[in-house]
């Protein structure tokens, strides 16, 4: 199930990864390391699914709305900082998340496939639609999905601290797509800020309660949340890195060791050329070469 993002989702989910990564001693994160983190955060969009010319013009598009500031450091490089932390709400400030698992988030919030909803406890894989649990049955947990009804009722508590004498907002929350007119609504009462405060506040609510869940059951939270470690993923051999006094074979046999380490998703997450890939799978299934 291919799950669709507006750019204002997008933008929340970018900020919340700003704010859980930002460097508390420095007060900023460079835009180098926000591409690293973004990268391999395997977010359901991409700045380059909204027709920005390069990552620093989407960068600037956080700034003009408020949300971040744009500096440089002492090295001259771009860095992150954000705008007020005390005008955040207080939950926000005091708690904040790394983003879900596109695959969690689906299951905890969506409404389809209809069926029972299971999660391996050892790979975090998820199954959905299901009448029965998979087997072994000890090695899965059954996710009871985030209720509609509680979710409008977030959306409700929003509006009354917000926007309590919309009718328009309030009309909007009548309808069975609430979800996308309720969003729609705050931007036409207050522009686009008020819609990134609600997605944003969503978002902490749907992370808490994954939490909960994920304590509650044993399930390690890394297999739920997007991990902001990038260090121990391989990365390419530069000049002066811990790769670059070794020799080209050395420096392979390195990164083959530490890409053995990763779980698939890690490893899916990689761009790696077709061919490649292609060539691999016919050695490994014994592919004649004339067939693709």
């Amino acid at each position: 199930m291919r799950i669709i993002m507006d750019l204002d989702s997008y933008i929340a989910q970018v900020q919340q990864l700003i704010l859980t990564n930002i460097d508390p001693r420095r007060g900023h994160l460079t835009v180098a390391s926000l591409g690293e983190r973004l990268s391999r955060a395997n977010l359901e969009a991409s700045w380059k699914d909204f027709q920005f010319r390069s990552f620093l013009r989407f960068i600037e598009e956080l700034q003009r709305r408020g949300l971040i500031r744009l500096l440089q450091t002492d090295k001259k490089a771009w860095a992150v900082a954000p705008t007020d932390l005390s005008s955040l709400p207080a939950s926000v400030a005091q708690k904040s998340y790394n983003p879900l698992r596109k695959a969690v988030w689906a299951a905890f919030v969506f409404s389809s496939p209809t069926g029972r909803r299971f999660l391996h406890r050892a790979t975090g894989a998820i199954r959905l639609g299901l009448e029965v649990s998979p087997t072994p049955i000890d090695e899965w947990v059954e996710i009871r999905p985030i209720a509609d009804t509680e979710q409008k009722a977030w959306a409700r508590e929003f509006a009354d601290a917000h926007v309590s004498k919309d009718e328009h907002v309030s009309l909007a929350l009548e309808g069975q797509d609430w979800h996308k007119s309720f969003p729609v609504a705050l931007s036409e009462h207050s522009s686009f800020k008020l819609r990134i405060e609600w997605n944003r506040c969503r978002s902490l609510k749907v992370s808490s309660a994954v939490e909960t869940w994920g304590l509650r059951n044993s399930v390690p939270l890394e297999l739920l949340f997007v991990s902001p470690e990038i260090d121990s993923l391989p990365q390419p051999a530069r000049s002066g890195s811990s790769l670059g006094c070794l020799s080209d074979q050395e420096a392979r046999q390195c990164i083959l060791s530490a890409l053995a380490n990763l779980t698939t998703e890690q490893l899916l997450a990689i761009p790696l050329p077709s061919s490649v890939l292609l060539e691999a799978a016919k050695k490994h299934f014994s592919i004649p070469r004339g067939l693709h």
